[in-house]
C-alpha cells in the first residue's frame, strides 16, 4: 500500500491508538499511528514544511503491528514507517543508526563485539549429503548477550534428541537495519548470506526479528529453506513437555510474529495450557502488549521503553517472567527486577521423544519408550559448550 492510498483509507476512527503502545506511554495522538498518518498526509499535501521537521514521529514507533490488526482500513503503518526512516536516514542519520549499520559492515553484528561463536557452540555442517539439514539460527542478541538462552535452547533441543548444526560465524539476518530504515544495506546482508543459509533446508530460529527477516529472503534473493520459530519445536512436542516450576509465571508474548504470522495465535494459545498460574500479555482483545524495547526504540527512546516496562507491570502481580523473545528477555532483565527466563528453561521433557522437521514445514512427531536403533537416533552435528559469563555493553553506555 503507497502512502497516497493509505492516507485516503484512513476512516480517523483512533481504533489504532488504543493498540498502540507508543500512545500509552504519551497519550498524544501524534505519536499514534493516526498521528502517523497525519504526518504522511501532511509531508504529502505540503502542510508541513519537509519531512525534517518530523523526524520523531517516525522513530517512536516498536514496529508491534498491533495497530495493523485492528485497522478497519488495513493500513500498513508500520511499513510506512520504517520506509520513512529510510528517507530520514538520506537526510541525515537518527540517533545510534548510522553506529550500528557501521558495526554490521565491520564486525557483522549490530553490537561491533567480536566473534563469540566459541562461547555459543563450535563446528559446521559436517554431513554434506544429509537431506534434511538443520540450522539452529541463534541471532546477534543471543550469541552475543545470552549465552544462557543459547544454552537453554540447546539443552532442550538435545532432551527432544533434534538434530541440528550451528554455524561458528553466524551472520547477521539484517533485521535490524531493514527495522532502522536501511532496506538497501538489508538485502545486499540478505544476498551475501544466501551462500551460506541455502546450504540448509531448514532454519530454527528463537528470535521473533530473525524469524521474520529470514522469511523474506525467499523474495527477495531466492532463498530456498524453509523457516521455523523455537515455539513451532514447542508445540509439535507439547505432549511430551510439561512446567519445571509450580510458581505463578507472566509470559511476555513475542508480538513481532504474534502480530505477523496468524498460525501463532494458535500455536501460543495451545503453549499457555502447558502452565499452570499463567497470566500472559495477551488482553480480551487478542493484542499482545508489546514490551517496547523493539522497533528500534532502545536505540532511541531508552526512558521511554523503561515507561512502557512501568505501564506494563502495574498490572503484573507475579515476580516471574518467561518470554520467547531475546529482546523482550533483555528488557525485562535490564530494566526490572523480577526473575526473568526464556520458555526453554521452564519446559522439561516427559518420556523418550524425537521430534523431527518434515517438508514443506510439517512435524513428524515420533515417541517412543525402548532404546531406539542407532540408524534411528538423530545425528547431533554439533558439540558445544556455552560460558556462563559474557561481557555485556553497560546500559549507561547505550543511548
Amino acid at each position: 500500500m503507497n502512502e497516497i492510498k493509505a492516507t485516503h483509507r484512513c476512516y480517523k476512527c483512533g481504533m489504532c491508538m488504543f493498540q498502540c503502545p507508543v500512545y500509552s506511554v504519551y497519550r498524544n495522538e501524534v505519536y499514534s499511528p493516526k498521528g502517523k498518518i497525519n504526518a504522511i498526509d501532511s509531508i504529502i499535501n505540503a502542510k508541513s514544511n519537509s519531512l525534517s521537521d518530523l523526524p520523531e514521529i517516525f522513530q517512536e514507533c516498536n514496529l508491534c503491528r498491533h495497530c495493523v490488526n485492528i485497522c478497519p482500513g488495513e493500513i500498513d503503518t508500520p511499513g510506512l514507517v520504517v520506509e520513512y526512516r529510510a528517507r530520514l536516514n538520506r537526510i541525515k542519520p537518527t540517533g545510534r543508526y548510522q553506529e550500528v549499520l557501521d558495526n554490521i559492515k565491520h564486525s557483522g553484528n549490530p553490537y561491533g563485539l567480536e566473534n563469540r561463536s566459541s562461547q555459543v557452540g563450535t563446528g559446521h555442517q559436517k554431513n554434506k549429503n544429509d537431506k534434511s539439514k538443520t540450522l539452529i539460527f541463534m541471532g546477534c542478541t543471543t550469541r552475543y548477550k545470552l549465552p544462557e538462552i543459547a544454552k537453554s535452547l540447546l539443552d532442550f533441543l538435545d532432551s527432544l534428541g533434534f538434530g541440528y548444526t550451528l554455524l561458528d560465524d553466524e551472520p547477521c539476518c539484517g533485521n535490524i537495519l531493514n527495522n532502522l530504515g536501511y532496506p538497501e544495506e538489508a538485502k545486499n546482508l540478505a544476498k551475501q548470506n544466501k551462500a551460506v543459509l541455502n546450504a540448509f533446508d531448514k532454519i530454527i530460529t528463537l528470535c521473533p526479528g530473525c524469524y521474520n527477516m529470514l522469511k523474506t529472503y525467499k523474495k527477495s534473493v531466492g532463498s530456498k529453506f524453509e523457516v521455523f520459530h523455537i515455539l513451532e519445536i514447542v508445540h509439535a512436542a507439547r505432549d511430551q513437555l510439561k512446567s519445571n516450576t509450580k510458581e505463578p509465571l507472566y509470559f511476555q508474548v513475542p508480538c513481532h510474529i504474534y502480530n505477523s504470522d496468524t498460525k501463532f495465535k494458535n500455536i501460543i494459545s495451545d503453549i499457555t495450557l502447558l502452565f499452570d498460574h499463567l497470566q500472559s500479555s495477551l488482553d480480551v482483545t487478542q493484542a499482545t502488549k508489546c514490551c517496547g524495547a523493539g522497533g528500534g526504540m532502545l536505540l532511541y527512546n531508552k526512558e521511554y521503553v523503561q515507561k512502557r516496562l512501568d505501564t506494563i507491570l502495574r498490572n503484573v502481580e507475579s515476580g516471574n517472567v518467561i518470554t520467547a523473545c531475546p529482546f523482550c528477555y533483555l528488557n525485562y532483565k535490564r530494566n526490572t527486577s523480577k526473575e526473568v527466563s526464556f520458555i526453554t528453561e521452564k519446559l522439561e521433557v516427559s518420556g523418550k521423544t524425537k521430534i523431527e522437521l518434515g517438508g514443506h514445514g510439517n512435524f513428524l512427531h515420533h515417541v517412543s519408550d525402548h532404546k531406539e536403533s542407532e540408524e534411528n537416533i538423530p545425528v547431533l552435528l554439533v558439540k558445544y559448550k556455552i560460558r556462563s559469563v559474557m561481557k555485556k555493553i553497560p546500559l549507561n553506555n547505550r543511548r
